[in-house]
């Protein structure tokens, strides 16, 4: 398989895999260096060592980057694709097999996971989603590419042509909810998971992975194609015994509010009368904004806001001194003598 890899190909993987070029040559090789270790790179197609320095490359990407070879050869050979690793961890079973039973639910997961994500991107966040998808959904899922099962447990790689229908974005709903739900408790409300744009259907549909009895742990690993570079990076999120329970449960409670005809979404328009930053918790900078708003059938004057970050919250300040209002629009957290609208990461729009 090794002989399939161009020198371009080669060279263009360790540009953007942070190895550096040396001013040095050996014998017509280019010299690459990431840190203490050396690749020598042919200076063209067909040499007579090529095979053996390819092999000698590979070796060493592999020894560095702690991954199979043969998983190496295909992210230089297919720089064009976003990957993700399914990872489960069968009982009693030597490395690389799992029972049929598991291996059905294993993809059926996969492919509910790939579908709610790419709903949500074609038709728009939804807390459950109805009726059959936009031709563009299964479009993406027809071009998916699945590999063959590896050893390390029970490992799933799956492929995402970047000329695939919204594959880009499809990825990137799909990693910023896995980054949620990686942390996702029973507490979680449900308002949180609807403000990030979680669906029910990603929810059941990830829990698939954790077995009949939802008991199992599974871990999903991300890592972006090199010919479309993003600000996220390359990361395993591991998911612990119980999680997929978890995930079932609150994938069930946000059906539940779908049903009820709740979407959950609230809109708040008034100036700005508290701030408050928890310096204990990164993500709590939050604001009172007066102005008339109902929650579970209640009118209120006033609401506490959750904002998504740093910035809006500063945003935020700049408003509260300038007299000016604002409009908000989230998701209620909570339905008691307290409750708290988690604004939408673009759900902030100063006025006036």
């Amino acid at each position: 398989m090794t002989s399939q890899l161009g020198v371009a190909d080669i060279t263009g993987y360790l540009r953007e895999s942070g190895w550096q070029r040396q001013p040095v040559e050996w014998r017509g090789a280019s010299v690459w260096s990431y840190g203490e270790d050396e690749v020598l790179v042919p200076g063209r197609d067909g040499m007579g060592d090529g095979d053996l320095r390819v092999r000698e490359i590979v070796a060493v990407l592999a020894e560095v980057e702690r991954r199979p070879r043969d998983e190496v050869v295909q992210d230089i050979r297919l720089p064009w694709a976003d990957t993700q690793w399914f990872r489960i961890f069968p009982d009693g079973l030597p490395s690389g097999f799992t029972t049929l039973r598991d291996g059905i639910q294993l993809l059926t997961g996969v492919e509910g996971a790939l579908r709610a994500a790419a709903r949500a991107v074609v038709e728009g966040p939804r807390l459950a989603f109805q009726g059959d998808p936009a031709d563009d959904v299964d479009g993406l899922l027809a071009r998916v590419h699945l590999g063959s099962a590896r050893p390390g447990s029970y490992v799933l790689p799956v492929r995402v042509p970047l000329d695939a229908p919204h594959a880009r974005s499809v990825t990137s709903k799909l990693y910023q909810a896995v980054s949620v739900l990686s942390e996702v408790r029973d507490s979680t409300e449900a308002g949180e998971l609807a403000a990030a744009e979680i669906s029910a259907d990603l929810c059941e549909s990830l829990g698939e992975l954790g077995g009949d009895h939802a008991e199992s742990p599974f871990e999903i690993r991300f890592r972006w194609a090199r010919s479309e570079p993003t600000e996220a990076r390359d990361a395993a999120f591991d998911f612990q015994p119980g999680s997929a329970a978890v995930l079932r449960s609150q994938g069930q409670r946000l059906r539940l509010l779908s049903e009820n005809g709740d979407s959950g979404a609230v809109t708040v328009t008034g100036p700005i009368q508290g701030l408050r930053h928890e310096s204990a918790h990164a993500d709590r900078w939050s604001i009172e904004v007066r102005g008339d708003v109902v929650v579970a059938g209640v009118s209120r004057r006033a609401i506490w806001v959750r904002l998504p970050d740093r910035a809006t919250y500063e945003a935020a300040i700049a408003a509260h001194r300038g007299d000016k209002r604002v409009r908000i629009r989230g998701v209620v957290n909570g339905s008691g003598r307290r409750p708290e609208l988690i604004a939408e990461p673009a759900g902030f729009e100063v006025l006036d």
